[in-house]
């Protein structure tokens, strides 16, 4: 899986950035890392829901990226085609939270079920079990 990320996001990137985007804005959006040892610049998409006047975003733990926001407070993103800065908060400890909010990004783009490793029931509810073990993998980011 990691391979086909490889060679499918910088596509992705370029259509987020470009007046096409709206093809894949309305579930994706790219953040813009800066590395907090490397500082290099890195482009990550990434699958969100809009839950509650915020952006909720989840990726793997071993996905290390998302660890250039411990300690910072605002992040970069480009979000519906425009380049905005938003307050981040990351939640990687509280597993009953992060099992919330990733049933919230499924129920909301459940494409993202697949990804991590929940299955859905013919009426697309998440599985509880599977929610369960996927929220001990999972960082939450959110954005508000």
């Amino acid at each position: 899986m990691k391979y086909l990320f490889r060679f499918i996001n910088p596509f992705v990137r370029v259509i987020l950035k470009s007046p096409i985007h709206f093809i894949l804005s309305h579930q994706i959006l790219l953040f813009r890392v800066i590395g907090r040892k490397s500082k290099k610049i890195y482009e990550i998409p990434a699958s969100y829901a809009h839950i509650n006047d915020a952006l909720v975003c989840v990726t793997l733990r071993e996905n290390l990226w998302w660890k250039n926001f411990i300690d910072i407070e605002d992040q970069e993103i480009y979000f519906k085609g425009k380049k905005i800065n938003k307050k981040i908060s990351i939640n990687f400890s509280d597993d009953n939270f992060v099992r919330t909010k990733l049933k919230e990004l499924i129920e909301h783009n459940p494409i993202d079920a697949f990804f991590a490793g929940v299955k859905l029931d013919r009426n697309k509810v998440p599985n509880s079990e599977d929610l369960d073990k996927a929220a001990k993998l999972h960082t939450v980011i959110i954005l508000n």
